[in-house]
């Protein structure tokens, strides 16, 4: 009984302390909860949601970024292959290397095309060859602009063979200026790995004019023999024409017309592809409209030829 007694008076205290450890608990966890929500506050703070702006380069870096430039590469026209490093992961410089550049500069029309050049040209080259074509790039982008401020002096577009023909002189006088303009501004070696070919050309045209010139008195009725002798080989002239155009043209010019060549090559490629999707029309018959479109669309052999080339 004495057991019975003592178990009778133990327990309430027993019960009370378990009641406060339980009471202690309940109010430990309401305690950190408010603390926890206190910390967690500056989250929303206003330095935080400032960088809440999504634009240009703002991603950079974030998975966010990769997808954008990643959709915008996709909907960007494919550039021409050839980009090399060597064994040292240094640049190769050769046409392929002009060739890209040209057609992110001059043949696009995106405002941002050259940062989308940026971004082709870190992607398919290693660091090294990177750093040395940005530099190459850079150089040639001051000379574009150089190169058409000195045309523009020499007042040389917009004549026809027969008046380039007499005015020789200034040909060879723009031929010298814009060689030194190269070496100064791009350097020999790449002047050389991009332009020796076409300078070889060129030259073989200013000589030919400009032996025809010294050989020939000025008369008048000279001159008019010496203009009727070269239409008599009308392929050949044509030619000449063609390379004193080419040799002659600012690179504002050249960016009209390469955008416009790309336009029509979409346009192209749409035609064609609504042709080719046609039902109840024979392979022949298909191949017959492409080849007239083809020749609707581009004026010249070489601009079809490429359009060929290009389309799948």
């Amino acid at each position: 009984m004495p057991t019975q007694s003592i178990s009778k008076r133990t327990l309430p205290w027993r019960f009370y302390s378990i009641v406060a450890v339980a009471g202690g608990l309940i109010l430990a966890i309401f305690i950190y909860s408010q603390t926890g929500t206190e910390q967690t506050a500056p989250a929303s703070s206003p330095a935080h949601a400032a960088n809440d702006v999504f634009g240009p380069g703002v991603l950079t870096g974030s998975d966010g970024g990769t997808s954008l430039a990643k959709q915008e590469e996709e909907h960007y026209p494919l550039a021409p292959g050839g980009l090399t490093a060597d064994a040292s992961q240094h640049l190769v410089i050769n046409d392929a290397l002009l060739q890209v550049i040209n057609f992110y500069l001059l043949e696009q029309a995106p405002s941002n095309r050259a940062d989308v050049l940026q971004r082709y040209l870190a992607k398919s080259l290693p660091p090294p060859a990177y750093a040395e074509a940005a530099q190459i790039l850079a150089h040639y982008q001051s000379y574009m602009k150089a190169h058409d401020d000195l045309l523009a002096g020499q007042n040389l577009g917009g004549q026809d063979f027969g008046s380039r023909s007499r005015n020789i002189e200034r040909l060879l006088t723009w031929r010298e200026q814009r060689d030194r303009l190269r070496l100064n501004m791009l350097g020999d070696k790449v002047a050389q790995a991009w332009y020796q070919n076409d300078d070889l050309r060129f030259k073989e045209v200013l000589d030919e004019l400009h032996e025809a010139a010294s050989a020939a008195p000025p008369q008048e009725d000279q001159r008019g023999a010496a203009s009727h002798s070269l239409s008599n080989d009308e392929q050949r002239e044509q030619g000449m024409q063609e390379i004193l155009d080419k040799e002659t043209k600012s690179f504002n010019t050249l960016a009209i017309e390469g955008q416009q060549w790309t336009r029509n090559f979409a346009a192209f490629l749409a035609a064609s592809n609504r042709i080719n999707q046609q039902s109840g029309v024979s392979t022949f018959e298909r191949d017959s409209q492409i080849q007239a479109l083809l020749v609707k669309t581009f004026p010249t052999e070489a601009e079809r030829q490429r359009a060929r080339d290009l389309a799948p």
